[in-house]
């Protein structure tokens, strides 16, 4: 028995149309032909990106580690300010300003490779100003967790104004 298919004017059958002249098996084998020359192009891909990913997340690691430090740092000198202001003397004041960065820092487990804790008691009266400048030199690997054998100084200041009501001896 003879199969006619009907087709409207300006179109070929419904199989021909879709597959070519070939057929099925011809498409796939034309699509197979042309993915064959990019064989092994994602094994490479995945080489050069790895990299550049591991370094871009590293990058990202790094300066919010960056940032976190420099957040406790700035949170310490406040603390140490507002500590040494409830201090009747400077040596006093320096000696607490002292005690509170380390507590701060111990707080958040950030060891610096390097402290320097500085009070100002230039204006240590009733109503005058202590001034607390913290800074910290800390290793990047610390940061980062890569062995890169540079350091990063952190420098924060805070001040906090003395009681003008307070017992305060200069």
């Amino acid at each position: 028995m003879h199969e006619t298919h009907q087709t409207t004017p300006g179109t070929v059958g419904p199989i021909r149309a879709l597959t070519g002249p070939a057929g099925p098996a011809g498409l796939a084998g034309a699509a197979l032909k042309r993915c064959r020359g990019d064989r092994g192009s994602a094994a490479f891909e995945l080489v050069v990106l790895t990299p550049i990913l591991f370094g871009v997340l590293g990058f990202v690691l790094f300066a919010a580690r960056t940032t976190s430090v420099r957040q406790t740092l700035e949170q310490a000198s406040r603390d140490a300010a507002r500590t040494a202001s409830h201090q009747p003397t400077p040596a006093r004041a320096s000696a607490a300003a002292t005690e509170a960065v380390n507590a701060t820092l111990a707080n958040h487990r950030i060891t610096c490779a390097a402290l320097d804790v500085t009070t100002d008691t230039n204006r240590f009266q009733p109503g005058g100003v202590v001034a607390v400048e913290v800074t910290c030199t800390i290793k990047i690997a610390d940061l980062t967790g890569l062995p890169l054998p540079a350091d990063r100084r952190i420098t924060t200041r805070s001040a906090e104004v003395i009681d003008t009501y307070a017992d305060h001896q200069p």
